[in-house]
């Protein structure tokens, strides 16, 4: 399984659906709603 490390913006942007999330990441986001991928969220971005 492929780990993933995310930061505030992305976090925020994927809650939010901002169209300020790029593709790419996006796509890492849906995988990871789907149980492809881990997302780790570091504990300062909470």
């Amino acid at each position: 399984m492929k780990e993933f490390v995310t930061d505030t913006h992305a976090l925020l942007w994927h809650i939010l659906q901002s169209e300020r999330l790029s593709k790419k990441a996006a796509v890492v986001f849906n995988q990871a709603d789907d149980n492809e991928v881990r997302i780790y969220i570091p504990n300062i971005v909470l």
